[in-house]
């Protein structure tokens, strides 16, 4: 049998894939044409996305969040509801929240960290004095 020879196929073959990446970088550098007002959509709708979840996770762990940030509740929910067209007034007010909440976690984080551990250390002292094997923890026998 005689041998093939597969050089035109193989440079068919590389031509093929270099136009291939050609047209993909293209592609790629054209949808890169805009990327400031890309990122900062990005950027504005993370923002949004990170302030619903925070605002959610301190409102159910704290029943006066909202007093202590000094801002409306109504007004808070108005912005969440508001989709992507923001106004820049409405973009400060955003950062403007996120500045609170982050003052508020802050606060939050140097009064539990000491105090909570500390009373949780005194609770199971207290309670490992008493410790007894075998019995419930919440009833003690009378003798």
């Amino acid at each position: 049998m005689a041998k093939t020879n597969f050089t035109k196929v193989e440079e068919a073959l590389t031509e093929g894939l270099r136009q291939m990446t050609i047209s993909k970088l293209l592609k790629e550098t054209e949808e890169s044409s805009t990327p400031k007002q890309k990122q900062a959509k990005d950027a504005l709708s993370l923002l949004v996305a990170s302030l619903r979840h925070e605002f959610g996770w301190f409102a159910k762990k704290d029943p006066y969040f909202i007093p202590k940030l000094k801002v409306e509740k109504e007004r808070i929910k108005q912005l969440f509801k508001q989709r992507e067209p923001y106004t820049q007034e409405q973009i400060a007010e955003l950062k403007d929240l996120k500045t609170k909440i982050e003052a508020y976690k802050q606060s939050v984080a140097a009064e539990d960290s000491s105090s909570e551990n500390e009373r949780i250390v005194e609770t199971e002292l207290k309670r490992q004095k008493t410790k007894r094997f075998n019995i419930r923890d919440k009833w003690l026998p009378l003798h």
